[in-house]
């Protein structure tokens, strides 16, 4: 897992967060391990939000990146078979460099301050993980405690007919209430935080914290989607 995996994989489990933290010094190797011992067999997802996904820059010596994340550079095709490396999980697979950038970077190993080429007949090809954007993030189910220096939303727990679990936008499109948690750092996820409003009555909830506290008026839900994707 890279580190906005890790981090990522914290957000979305809150019984995680009560065990590793959110953003502690260990959070993420903690949350690394548990994935390779537990999330895995458990089916738990690890995979970029649609707006951050990691995406293909090139893979020529004249490709310049424009990336704010982590960009990466490695083999285009694999070291025995020959065969393309398609994903950006495929060539974390082998031997691979990355940097820190917020601006254009050239897909080159000396770009990367590589001296020493693992692969030098192979041709390279470079990949940006966006740095995630700062959206709210899931801390806790109906009658759970959530961990947030913020706002809390209380909000539907899962997308309407499905078992899949509804996101922070998701959520804040069908019933939700709100509540400053700031002094007390921790509150229980139900209707008593929010002056016994029960948004969805019968149906399953979920909280999430906003620690950068962006007041959100029923009005407001498409500005909110584009604020936390950069667009406004």
């Amino acid at each position: 897992m890279t580190d906005y995996e890790a981090q990522k994989y914290l957000d979305r489990n809150p019984d995680l967060q009560h065990s590793f933290g959110r953003t502690g010094k260990f959070a993420k190797s903690d949350a690394r391990g548990h994935y390779l011992d537990f999330g895995k067999k458990e089916g738990r997802n690890v995979k970029a939000e649609t707006w951050d996904e990691p995406w293909y820059c090139g893979d020529t010596p004249q490709t310049s990146c424009q990336c704010k994340g982590t960009l990466y550079i490695g083999a285009a095709n694999a070291n025995d078979t020959g065969d393309r490396l398609e994903t950006f999980a495929d060539l974390r697979h082998w031997k691979h460099f990355t940097k820190k950038t917020d601006d254009w970077a050239d897909c080159t190993m000396t770009s990367f301050g590589v001296s020493e080429d693992p692969y030098p007949d192979l041709k390279k090809q470079c990949w940006c993980e966006p740095e995630p954007q700062e959206v709210p993030t899931r801390c806790a189910e109906d009658g759970g405690d959530c961990l947030c220096n913020g706002l809390v939303y209380f909000t539907q727990k899962y997308v309407s007919g499905t078992t899949k679990l509804a996101d922070f936008y998701g959520g804040v499109q069908n019933y939700w209430a709100v509540q400053d948690a700031n002094k007390t750092k921790n509150q229980t996820c139900g209707p008593e935080l929010f002056e016994d409003t029960d948004v969805l009555p019968g149906e399953d909830k979920q909280c999430f914290c906003d620690e950068n506290k962006l007041n959100l008026d029923e009005d407001g839900v498409q500005y909110v989607k584009e604020y936390w994707r950069g667009i406004a």
